[in-house]
């Protein structure tokens, strides 16, 4: 009983595991992510919504929740039902999200710095981003000598709300760590992540709504990110009363935009989905952002 009631998303949120409900790999009553028993490269790894269990349809490796929570933490048996206790939610709704507990204040992992070692510089570069003035801009910090080893070598965004610091995500730039985002633990930031938008404080009369945090430092002002396809009833009430929201998501999730629009056609004056033929918004040059843009805003 308790893995059918083990609350499978908060727990990935948690953890900044990406996930998917629907689209390319997912059957319907599954949850699709990375599989962490081989190299995938796309949601390959299937999770039962019900059961708990998982299977892979590229390596074959199967197993029930306790196991997946060992490979996931890298953990014994007792840790792993310790965690399955922790998230256990039987009331748990799509886009509607229980307040959660949460810390007073938010401290940023220790050893965070504003210097740029040399493995920061050649990613945010492999990226296609400069580096100086995104840390800059976005308050970025790296974190490579750190006493938290989930955040070290991770690019650590700080998530503002009416200029305050309530949460932040880490992001690996080795390309070897299982889990690509980490997210600040539900404990230890004022608001979790999934009752954010990244950037808000930068959005006025218009918005456009992506999916990560690569694809707000594309787009610049007036972008947000809902971190994943994912969104929530908080993250919606965030863009009530806008004149114009357009939704640009990666192209294999378009029918998660159209969802997304679904939902704010109510409460925004103009909802627009924008579909990318291939790729994500990330992937656009500083040219192709700049128009894209200006034709949106104007």
């Amino acid at each position: 009983m308790k893995n059918e009631s083990f609350d499978l998303l908060k727990y990935l949120e948690d953890r900044g595991i990406d996930y998917t409900e629907s689209g390319r790999n997912v059957s319907s009553g599954w949850i699709g992510v990375n599989c962490l028993f081989c190299d995938d490269p796309s949601n390959h790894l299937g999770i039962n919504s019900q059961s708990k269990t998982y299977s892979c349809f590229i390596c074959g490796a199967k197993g029930n929740l306790p196991k997946l929570i060992q490979e996931i933490e890298q953990c014994g048996s007792k840790k792993a039902y310790q965690i399955i206790d922790q998230f256990q939610d039987k009331t748990l709704q799509y886009l509607d999200r229980p307040e959660r507990k949460s810390g007073s204040r938010v401290d940023l992992p220790k050893g965070c710095t504003k210097e740029l070692p040399g493995i920061f510089q050649n990613y945010f570069q492999e990226r296609g981003f400069d580096a100086e003035r995104l840390i800059q801009k976005y308050d970025l910090y790296c974190c490579n000598i750190t006493s938290d080893p989930k955040f070290k070598y991770r690019i650590i965004a700080p998530v503002y709300q009416e200029n305050k610091l309530v949460t932040y995500v880490g992001r690996d730039v080795t390309h070897s760590a299982k889990n690509k985002y980490q997210n600040c633990p539900s404990e230890k930031c004022i608001k979790n992540i999934k009752d954010c938008l990244y950037n808000i404080d930068s959005v006025h009369k218009k918005a456009i709504v992506v999916e990560g945090i690569f694809d707000v430092w594309r787009l610049g002002d007036g972008a947000v990110a809902t971190f994943g396809t994912q969104f929530t009833k908080q993250q919606i009430s965030l863009l009530a009363g806008l004149d114009e929201v357009f939704i640009l998501f990666d192209s294999d999730a378009i029918s998660m935009s159209h969802r997304l629009a679904g939902e704010l056609s109510g409460i925004v004056k103009h909802v627009e989905v924008i579909e990318l033929e291939q790729g994500d918004p990330a992937e656009l040059t500083e040219q192709e952002a700049i128009v894209l843009k200006q034709e949106l805003f104007g």
